[in-house]
């Protein structure tokens, strides 16, 4: 009889510590920002970019060992919900429990019970304000760059300049990029895309900045772009500013 060898899919969990509580991303600019959720543990392929200071569930926290080219020693990840999937974060960037600064454990209940359906709705409004407060059109980037993936399917980085031309400081910043498959004999301008194909477009979350205004700071973005087709002809891209929010 073989001896019993894992393969790289397969998975065993050890010693499990289940789990549902909300957990925060820890990680600096060292990361670019972000830290990534992969498909499972041992395996390359990223299935989301998780903002530093981004607020997650947490499903479980365990050790587990996967067969693989990169280690074959127990690793504790965190098990994460992601819309209608999970993902997997190293542990080390993930603190749990997180409990709100405005909300501690010993009021959280007490504080959810007495906020009301109409005290909600009017803190809602509010912060729609502050979404509707600084017209886009007064944000602008310049030198904008957009980084190769290091893996296949991971994210790309997306850079730039961002200025605040408004009289309000600006605290949050969503931007969408879309991406073209153009023909490769198009000598057409820059802003020209009528010959080419869509093929993917992403929006980031809202990505935390503080430019006062008036003035300009750099930004760096990761972006997923899921479901990507190979490329037939040549990768050309655009980007625009979805929307912007006020400072407090």
């Amino acid at each position: 009889m073989q001896p019993f060898c894992p393969s790289f899919a397969s998975l065993l969990l050890l010693q499990p510590s289940p789990t549902v509580s909300p957990g925060i991303i820890q990680c600096d600019s060292a990361f670019g920002g972000s830290v990534p959720a992969y498909v499972a543990p041992g395996k390359p392929h990223v299935v989301d970019q998780l903002l530093c200071g981004q607020i997650v569930i947490v499903l479980n926290i365990g050790n587990f060992f996967s067969a693989s080219q990169y280690s074959e020693r127990p690793h504790e990840y965190v098990k994460i919900q992601l819309a209608q999937k999970v993902g997997f974060v190293d542990a080390r960037y993930v603190k749990v429990p997180y409990v709100s600064p405005q909300a501690p454990e010993s009021m959280k209940d007490e504080k959810t019970e007495s906020i009301t359906n109409g005290q909600q709705k009017s803190m809602e409004d509010e912060d729609q304000k502050k979404w509707n407060l600084i017209s886009k059109d007064k944000i602008k980037l310049r030198d904008e760059m957009l980084s190769k993936p290091l893996i296949v399917h991971g994210p790309r980085i997306f850079s730039a300049n961002v200025t605040n031309h408004s009289e309000f400081p600006l605290s949050r910043l969503r931007l969408s990029v879309r991406l073209y498959d153009c023909p490769k004999s198009d000598n057409a301008k820059k802003e020209d895309y009528r010959h080419c194909e869509i093929i993917v477009e992403a929006q980031s979350r809202a990505v935390p900045v503080q430019i006062p205004a008036g003035q300009t700071r750099y930004i760096r973005v990761p972006m997923m772009f899921d479901s990507t087709p190979q490329i037939k002809g040549i990768l050309r891209w655009r980007c625009w500013i979805a929307g912007v929010r006020a400072a407090e």
